[in-house]
């Protein structure tokens, strides 16, 4: 599990548009538009189920971000879709730098277990991506496996 689904606001948005791989962008939208970020272990059916539900029914949608492990970078990238952008997650942040450190305990005693490295991990990589990812003035952070769909078609499965 990811997390939840996030509302952020950035103070001093460094891009509005377009992004390459290597970060530069064009200014394509708005600053009304709002980014997407998604931390996401795999690229597989429901990804592109989640990314055609948020291209298609979210309103002022500017780049989506995908955050993913090195071993599914090839994945992402092949998509080829519009608006969408890869990243690794090494390259946003370094989990051995963030966790093979000497400040553990820290100053409260607290330590974060072995058992849940990944998911403390998976969490500042969604509060942290703004410092390496150029995301709109607001943007959205969304739980990878959050598919969004059209209220006409709930109201369709309820009258079943």
């Amino acid at each position: 599990d990811y997390g939840g689904t996030y509302m952020l606001e950035r103070h001093n948005p460094s891009a509005v548009g377009v992004c390459d791989m290597d970060m530069s962008c064009s200014n394509n939208f708005t600053e009304d538009n709002i980014d997407v970020l998604i931390v996401s272990k795999y690229i597989n059916c429901v990804t592109h189920a989640v990314l055609h539900g948020l291209q298609l029914y979210l309103q002022d949608i500017g780049i989506i971000h995908i955050i993913v492990p090195a071993s599914m970078m090839s994945r992402c990238l092949s998509m080829k879709l519009k608006r969408v952008t890869c990243y690794e997650e090494g390259q946003v942040l370094d989990y051995e730098d963030l966790w093979v450190s000497s400040s553990w305990p820290n100053q409260h005693g607290w330590t974060p277990s072995k058992s849940r490295g990944k998911w403390y991990y998976q969490q500042f990589l969604k509060l942290l991506a703004f410092k390496k990812i150029p995301l709109t003035k607001k943007y959205v952070i969304w739980d990878s496996d959050n598919v969004l769909i059209p209220l006409c078609w709930t109201n369709l499965v309820q009258n079943t």
